[in-house]
């Protein structure tokens, strides 16, 4: 397999937009779901209650930049560990500020939650270390369970000297995903059969892929790409299923999502593609931070609005359209203050001699 060097100091900015847009799309459909819990109506006629594809997006995403940025690294296996590390400092440490914080304010306003067993030793280990099956502190950290499994998964690149055969044995483990499907697991092997690990292994495949590209071609697939994400969002909109659990969401938004980030890929590279705005950019770089800060300030703010005794419809809109608003800044301040410095300064205790490209 030709070796993966991505250009040096080289960020796609595009794709850090499409992160900004995934963050969006989650907030945006968990603030339908509390915003109908809450008023019993629905938030912009449920137009994002397909928004959960944005999950979908991060993990073709994270199949591809962790291809892109680090698999040059794998011809020495001594590599390894310090990728390993870059990579549990990339989810752990963000996480565990907000997982102290909201355990506290769980623990200051004992009576507005109803499940108390995260005090528990093992529970609280368990949400701890991202374990298969934890007791989640925050509704969005199964997601980083199977990102992190991904990150293991990934490192058998470092330990297996051919590199075809290890990329044939991930393309049997999608097929093998594809043919045994979903069914009731003990939490270790849901994690290891889960169908929406293809995804992942889209992401790797668009990482070898997007070079072969023609521009003509990219343009073609970007605009299949898009109109199969909205028609997805469509049949999700209205409970349409193609196929069985989760892989009907890897082949109406996993799919498109791989169109759109190769095509993105390639057109930003030739130079076919404005600059995005800054706002998005931003967004983008933040996204991290508004994923894990916004399940919990979307419900915290939700309250407050209904123990204010705010029912007007429009009024109620509104102000959850600015509490939308407030928690992306407060995503963005977390990115600045805490997420970003705190990584930066971890990092910096990385492997001598370990050269890591930089991510988009």
């Amino acid at each position: 397999m030709d070796a993966i060097k991505p250009a040096k100091g080289y960020t796609l900015q595009y794709l850090q937009v499409l992160r900004g847009i995934a963050s969006l799309l989650v907030v945006l459909m968990h603030a339908g779901f509390t915003f109908k819990f809450v008023s019993g109506n629905t938030f912009l006629g449920d137009v994002f209650a397909f928004g959960g594809a944005g999950v979908d997006i991060f993990f073709v995403l994270s199949g591809f930049i962790i291809t892109y940025s680090c698999f040059h690294l794998t011809s020495d296996a001594r590599n390894l560990p310090g990728y390993l590390r870059r990579r549990f400092v990339r989810i752990y440490p963000p996480y565990w500020v907000l997982f102290f914080i909201f355990l506290a304010l769980h623990w200051v306003f004992w009576s507005h939650y109803g499940n108390h067993d995260i005090f528990r030793l093992d529970k609280m280990l368990g949400s701890l270390l991202l374990l298969p099956g934890h007791e989640m502190v925050n509704g969005v950290s199964w997601t980083l369970t199977y990102e992190l499994f991904f990150y293991v998964l990934f490192a058998g690149f470092f330990l297996v000297k051919r590199k075809i055969v290890f990329a044939v044995v991930l393309v049997l483990y999608g097929v093998l995903l594809v043919l045994i499907g979903e069914a009731d697991r003990d939490p270790w092997m849901t994690i290891l059969l889960f169908p929406m690990n293809i995804e992942f292994l889209l992401g790797i495949a668009v990482a070898f892929l997007w070079k072969k590209l023609n521009v003509r071609l990219a343009k073609i697939l970007l605009v299949a790409g898009i109109a199969g994400f909205i028609a997805g969002g469509w049949l999700a909109v209205r409970d349409i299923m193609i196929f069985h659990g989760s892989l009907n969401r890897v082949v109406i938004f996993g799919l498109p999502s791989s169109l759109i980030i190769i095509s993105l890929i390639r057109l930003e590279r030739e130079g076919g593609l404005a600059r995005p705005s800054r706002l998005l950019l931003a967004l983008g770089d933040a996204s991290y931070s508004l994923y894990l800060i916004h399940l919990p300030l979307l419900a915290a703010g939700m309250r407050i609005l209904v123990s204010a005794g705010i029912t007007d419809a429009t009024l109620l809109h509104v102000l959850t359209i600015l509490l939308i608003i407030a928690i992306c800044v407060a995503g963005l301040l977390f990115y600045r203050w805490i997420e970003r410095p705190l990584i930066a300064w971890l990092n910096k205790k990385r492997q001598p001699g370990l050269t890591v490209a930089k991510e988009p």
